[in-house]
């Protein structure tokens, strides 16, 4: 709830005045609080009756995205009271993972290895970075502030955040934002692109200015989803 008033705020009201950012800061900081609170829990607790899992093993997201682990999501199931007898028969055969959600376990039902566990593990360093630069820009949206060394890329997230209202205790949306962009295979030079396309160049000015080829350019612009694109704004100067 919080984080929706945040968000409404943000839209509705906000001016970025000293007064408006100290608001901003201390919602931020109590919702943070609230969940790093959520995630400890007390030493003499149990989660309901007949349940036998421990309650003081780690909850929270998923290493490799913004949902929830399996255990975390499980025990928030029970928290709700929506979990009945025959559910918890079958949970508690289980071996509910406390690092990774069901999407990304590493093992599938039938023992074999999941590929999508492979897959994200395998880029568990850029989702790790992508979280990272994304996490400086919300935290100051009013310039470029992604520190990732380039200016045409710290230039996209500015403009790509523009338009949303994610804050840095959206740690789920920003997990998933992170995600996204690894799974789409957003690189650097593809944001790099994206920024000089929003800022008015065409595609053989963005080949020039990449030295690459015009092809590479069209072919790389056309697999990237249409959520990462930009809005074409006026040609002002060059970076």
């Amino acid at each position: 709830m919080q984080r929706q008033l945040l968000r409404q705020f943000i839209k509705t009201e906000d001016k970025q005045t000293p007064r408006d950012q100290r608001f901003v800061a201390t919602l931020e900081s109590l919702i943070g609080l609230v969940w790093d609170c959520a995630c400890k829990r007390p030493k003499r607790s149990a989660s309901t009756k007949g349940v036998n899992l421990n309650a003081q093993r780690k909850h929270g997201f998923c290493e490799l995205c913004g949902d929830l682990t399996e255990f975390a999501a499980f025990m928030a199931t029970v928290a709700e009271g929506q979990v009945n007898d025959a559910e918890l028969e079958d949970n508690k055969k289980l071996e509910l993972s406390h690092q990774y959600c069901t999407r990304h376990k590493p093992k599938l039902a039938n023992g074999e290895w999941n590929p999508a566990y492979r897959q994200a593990k395998r880029s568990l360093a850029q989702f790790d970075l992508e979280l990272a630069r994304l996490g400086r820009q919300c935290a100051k949206r009013s310039v470029p502030q992604a520190a990732s060394g380039d200016s045409l890329i710290d230039s996209y997230f500015y403009h790509y955040l523009l338009g949303q209202t994610m804050q840095p205790a959206d740690k789920a949306e920003l997990r998933h934002q992170a995600r996204l962009m690894v799974d789409s295979k957003l690189s650097d030079r593809k944001k790099q692109m994206l920024m000089l396309q929003c800022s008015g160049f065409n595609q053989s000015e963005i080949a020039r200015r990449l030295g690459i080829e015009r092809q590479a350019v069209s072919k790389a612009l056309a697999s990237i989803p249409e959520i990462f694109h930009l809005k074409k704004r006026k040609r002002q100067g060059k970076f």
